[in-house]
């Protein structure tokens, strides 16, 4: 008996002991098998621009979802809703802006497959920043051509940015 069949006859998995093991956890190498397995949910960090390789594995045992990925699905969540309430400023805005500060870094996302996916990308790395608005907003679109199939390709660049939320409207904003 060779030592790889001695091992898959004492395997079991880490959660329920049975031995209709499938998956070995990324992270702490445990053994799980389909019932217990944990999966993270889809689409998880779509918009982060650098995602953690320990959080880009597609099944995780129990106690490693609940300690690496829960919290990073958590926090991914909160500042995806604050991503949804940023202020967007497009280049073509002559109306002055209310600055309270201004990121000197400039945000740039390429390649993407749509207009609103750019620029969420963009409020989401904004607001990962501590800021509430992305000013300078600039989204171009590439038609791209492979024979017959024809689709765009976007990417933005826009400045982080804090702004008085309460004194837009004063401004002329609605």
């Amino acid at each position: 008996m060779s030592q790889s069949d001695a091992r898959s006859s004492d395997v079991s998995c880490v959660s329920c002991r049975t031995s209709k093991v499938q998956f070995e956890c990324p992270l702490c190498e445990a053994d799980i098998c389909s019932k217990c397995v944990m999966r993270p949910p889809q689409g998880s960090f779509f918009y982060r621009s650098d995602t953690p390789a320990e959080l880009k594995h597609p099944h995780y045992c129990q106690s490693c979802f609940a300690e690496e990925v829960e919290t990073a699905v958590s926090q991914y969540e909160e500042t995806l809703a604050l991503a949804k309430e940023v202020f967007v400023f497009f280049t073509t805005q002559k109306k002055e802006i209310p600055l309270v500060r201004k990121s000197k870094e400039l945000l740039m996302v390429q390649e993407q497959e749509d207009r609103d996916v750019t620029i969420l990308k963009l409020a989401y790395m904004a607001s990962e920043r501590g800021f509430n608005a992305i000013i300078s907003t600039d989204v171009q679109c590439v038609k791209v051509r492979n024979e017959g199939y024809q689709h765009s390709v976007w990417s933005g660049k826009a400045y982080a940015a804090e702004v008085k939320g309460d004194r837009l409207e004063r401004y002329g904003f609605e």
